[in-house]
Formats: structure tokens, C-alpha cells, sequence
């Protein structure tokens, strides 16, 4: 499959059909917030440091590689004030939180000082009250193997996938890279989404070998 390609994938059985990743993993305003975006996959690799107004930031502390195994459901949340407050998971839920297992098979590039996991580590995800959560979360366990760009995520999740869920990549048998999140970059010309640099896991690999500093104030 290749990384222009939408992920579709089945849902649970029964009350759901297809599942597609890229619009659950990166809706069409999940960076609208950012003040500042990665060109790049590659840009986004914890060895990529960015300057900006005299701070030292990366936009994601880890990239690991590794299967996702299981999954559980975490909390679900009315945001009719502005704490939220935790609600039935089958009720009236603006947020679902799902809390999934990650096998980690290797460390493919860590932010200086990041601990690098061992084992298996738990990633969160948080879908919105039209998506059907427990159909995202079985799709996710149904990827073969992936690789993620981390960031710390609040517990019991260890972690939370970079740019709020774009940078997983499913990857094929070949070592091929297809990242579902970021489909809208290469077939809606979407320009808030970071450009497909990375296409197989050497790739990836190849580029976390290099340390970079990008001057945004230069």
C-alpha cells in the first residue's frame, strides 16, 4: 500500500463497517491550534530540534517500532464545563479515551535524555462522540506492524502519538511505510498536515541518524 493510499480497515463485527484511520488519527482541524507545524516526517523526529523564540522544542519525544496487541477503554468525558467530568462510556460522551497496548520491537530515534522503553508501553488515543470507539480500537490492533512518533501523554497512558494521532505509519512486508493520518497532505493538498519524506523504515532510520537544528528565529 502506498502512503498516498487511505487505510481502511475493518471495525468490529456486527455494528460497524469500515473503520478509516486517516480521518479518526488526524481529522481535518487537529493542527489548527499549532503556532507551528513540521515540514516533514522526518522534521518531526525526536533528533530534529527546532529554535523557536529561544526555546529548544522537538515535535515528538520518541519514534518506536513495535505492534499494537490489545486495547482497553479508558475514560469518557461530557465537556459541558471546562474540568469535563467522566461520564457512562455507552452515554452521553463528547470524548472517548481508548488505551492501547504497543509491543515495542525497537527504538528507531529518542529525544536526548528520554528514557527509551522496553516492553510494552500503553499509547492513548481520544475519538470524538460520532466515531465509534471501540471500532477504531480494534482496527488499530488489526495493523501489522507500525511505527509511532511519541510524545508523554498523562497516566495510566505512558504516551500520546504525535501531532495529535498523525504519525503512525502502518508498515507493510516490505518495509514500506503507509501513514494514514497524513493522507490528506498528498491527496487533498492539505498544507497543515507535514509532507510524506519517509516512505520506507529505512528511510526513517536513515534520517534519525543525523542531528538537526532548524533556527526558526534565525
Amino acid at each position: 500500500m502506498t502512503a498516498g493510499a487511505a487505510l481502511v480497515v475493518a471495525g468490529c463485527a456486527g455494528s460497524h463497517g469500515p473503520v478509516d484511520l486517516g480521518a479518526v488519527l488526524a481529522p481535518g482541524d487537529a493542527t489548527a491550534s499549532y503556532a507551528l507545524l513540521p515540514d516533514s516526517v522526518t522534521d518531526a523526529l525526536p533528533s530534529t530540534r527546532h529554535l523557536v523564540d529561544g526555546a529548544d522544542l522537538t515535535f515528538s519525544d520518541l519514534a518506536v517500532s513495535g505492534r499494537l496487541t490489545s486495547w482497553e477503554r479508558g475514560e469518557a468525558r461530557a465537556w459541558d464545563t471546562d474540568a469535563g467530568r467522566v461520564v457512562a462510556w455507552d452515554g452521553d460522551a463528547d470524548t472517548r479515551t481508548l488505551l492501547v497496548d504497543l509491543a515495542v520491537d525497537g527504538v528507531v530515534d529518542a529525544r536526548a535524555g528520554t528514557a527509551e522503553p522496553a516492553g510494552t508501553v500503553v499509547i492513548e488515543v481520544v475519538v470524538d462522540a460520532e466515531t465509534p470507539a471501540d471500532a477504531v480500537a480494534d482496527a488499530l490492533v488489526a495493523l501489522d506492524d507500525v511505527v509511532v512518533l511519541l510524545v508523554p501523554a498523562d497516566e495510566p497512558a505512558g504516551y500520546r502519538i504525535a501531532l495529535d494521532g498523525a504519525l503512525l505509519a502502518d508498515v507493510g512486508r516490505d518495509g514500506s511505510l503507509t501513514w494514514p493520518g497524513l493522507v490528506a497532505r498528498e491527496t487533498g493538498g492539505s498544507t497543515a498536515l507535514p509532507a510524506v519524506d519517509a516512505r520506507t523504515l529505512r528511510d526513517l532510520r536513515d534520517a534519525a541518524e543525523h542531528d538537526v537544528v532548524v533556527d526558526h528565529d534565525a
